[in-house]
């Protein structure tokens, strides 16, 4: 097998969840703080996407994002999915992706066009959710969710990983 295509489980150190999370109500905790950080051990010698700020939905790349995950129905595959977004909160992306339970916690991505480099750019702009029925013009509709990343969130995230928010101004 090559190298780069090895499994090695990390350890992780330490978990950052928001503050909303912990003190909100089980009962009424918002999906908008539906997300984490786990800070591992040691280093990882992967690629990785950086993380950004989630333009609005009109202005994500084709309309769509991206993302992968291990879905329940599919023991031990990674699936690639994309779709079109359908709507936004400020905090919130609903898409109709086809996700089971067991892709939760996946990095949703847009891939950009990065014109100096003339190479396309993947990068992270939400974490995705789950399930929510939305109501659309007095009629509940079935939509996958997907956590922004927003200004604050990821100045949040971004102490975590560097602990000093003046290290944190480009998103």
């Amino acid at each position: 097998m090559p190298e780069q295509m090895k499994f090695q489980w990390i350890r992780v150190k330490r978990t950052h969840v928001p503050k909303g999370w912990i003190k909100g109500n089980a009962n009424d905790i918002g999906m908008d703080y539906d997300y984490a950080l786990l800070e591992l051990k040691k280093p990882h010698k992967r690629k990785f996407m950086k993380i950004g700020v989630s333009p609005p939905a009109k202005q994500l790349p084709g309309g769509r994002i991206h993302f992968s995950g291990y879905d329940n129905d599919r023991p031990g595959n990674l699936v690639y999915r994309f779709c079109d977004v359908k709507d936004e909160t400020y905090d919130l992306l609903y898409q109709q992706c086809d996700a089971q339970p067991g892709a939760s916690g996946s990095g949703v991505y847009v891939r950009m066009w990065k014109r100096q480099q003339q190479k396309w750019e993947r990068k992270i702009i939400g974490i995705f959710s789950g399930h929510q029925w939305v109501d659309m013009n007095g009629s509940p509709q079935d939509f996958n969710v997907a956590v922004r990343i927003t200004p604050l969130k990821y100045a949040q995230i971004c102490y975590w990983i560097k602990g000093n928010y003046l290290d944190c101004r480009e998103g």
